[in-house]
């Protein structure tokens, strides 16, 4: 009898990791989400209201104005493949195609692609389109008995397919009879997503109930257990399909933080470090005249250039010397962490006093002397 084990961030895996998914959690998958229309209106969706419904593209998280933008973030990312997802990809179909032809041909027959889809009103000609132009895997969010039509006709073509949907613990038993006829018609993997919580679906999860699990910001309290309920049940029931439970941690945090450590890799200054999270940590001054003063500092101090530069109305430099400046000078001086993203924000600013970097106490106590 088969076994599944515990693999990275509380993920379980019965078989083998769909090749999408180990790309994935290395954080080499860029994320094209491809518009936010969908056809279906899932009351479990996290997709976020600035999104649904919108004809946006999004490469990670940067706006896509050219094709170019999307080129641009693979390779800022070091990306080996792209998940392509939304809304609905095929509400786009003619975008979505393109997407696919014009990665496979900047970065090579290596570069793994896989695309999510409800499968609702898709042909076997434009599935046929799709695998024909490179698409190497192809997961279906099985949500009707007219879903499994579409996953049949994937199944003559050359490719993986797969099944991909949350534990929603209310929907145990049917999730259970999509894992025995799945098995049963050689679709290769099927993914269990953790039910999580959006500011969108919000509302409807707290009317049937459910909670966020503790120490969880998005999970669903229930969904984890139901989830390895079901391994233990494909354990005995199916016979060679792969069952991959994704916890939220694994996707929001495990993923996450390896596809920041890629990116700040590409885009980090001399002076920058980069921490356990991804995040890109320096020293920053504020001053109203940032210029003149970083002209004054690299003279006085004989800083090279490429240690103290002006960013963003701020000058940037190293912890070092922002510690160095912040003993000799009155000015406002802090340690900084940021994300590596395309729109770069402040995770956490610290402030530096004579040298050493205040204590949250020492913060609000500071705080209190200034009212």
């Amino acid at each position: 009898m088969r076994d599944f084990r515990r693999i990275f961030a509380n993920s379980y895996l019965l078989g083998d990791l769909p090749k999408g998914c180990k790309y994935c959690v290395k954080g080499a998958k860029l994320v094209l989400f491809l518009t936010g229309r969908c056809p279906l209106n899932c009351w479990y969706c996290t997709i976020s209201k600035a999104r649904w419904q919108k004809d946006i593209v999004l490469a990670n998280e940067r706006v896509v104005k050219k094709t170019s933008d999307v080129v641009e973030e693979a390779k800022l990312q070091k990306a080996m493949g792209a998940g392509l997802t939304g809304g609905e990809p095929f509400a786009v179909f003619r975008r979505t195609l393109n997407y696919v032809k014009l990665l496979k041909k900047i970065f090579g027959k290596k570069f793994h692609l896989h695309l999510y889809t409800s499968g609702f009103k898709v042909s076997f000609t434009m599935l046929k389109s799709l695998q024909k132009a490179g698409l190497d895997e192809i997961r279906f969010h099985v949500t009707a008995s007219n879903s499994w039509d579409v996953v049949e006709e994937a199944l003559k073509l050359d490719w993986d397919v797969g099944i991909e949907i949350p534990v929603i613990p209310e929907q145990e038993e049917l999730i259970k009879d999509i894992v025995v006829r799945a098995d049963e018609i050689s679709v290769k993997f099927i993914n269990l997503n953790e039910l999580e919580v959006s500011e969108r679906n919000e509302k409807i999860l707290l009317e049937k109930g459910y909670v966020l699990k503790e120490n969880a910001p998005t999970a669903v309290e229930g969904s984890e257990e139901t989830a390895l309920r079901i391994l233990k049940f494909a354990r005995k029931n199916t016979k060679r399909i792969f069952v991959h439970y994704c916890s939220a941690a694994t996707k929001n945090v495990y993923q996450l933080q390896n596809r920041w450590k890629r990116r700040a890799r590409s885009i980090k200054e001399a002076y920058e470090v980069i921490d356990e999270n991804g995040f890109l940590v320096k020293g920053v001054i504020y001053s109203d005249e940032p210029k003149k003063l970083a002209n004054e500092l690299i003279k006085k101090y004989n800083i090279p250039f490429s240690h103290l530069k002006v960013k963003n109305d701020r000058i940037e430099t190293s912890i070092k010397l922002v510690k160095l400046i912040s003993r000799k000078e009155k000015m406002r001086c802090y340690v900084v962490k940021q994300l590596p993203i395309w729109k770069p924000w402040d995770v956490e600013r610290i402030p530096i006093v004579n040298g050493k970097p205040l204590s949250n106490f020492q913060i609000l106590h500071r705080q209190k002397l200034q009212r």
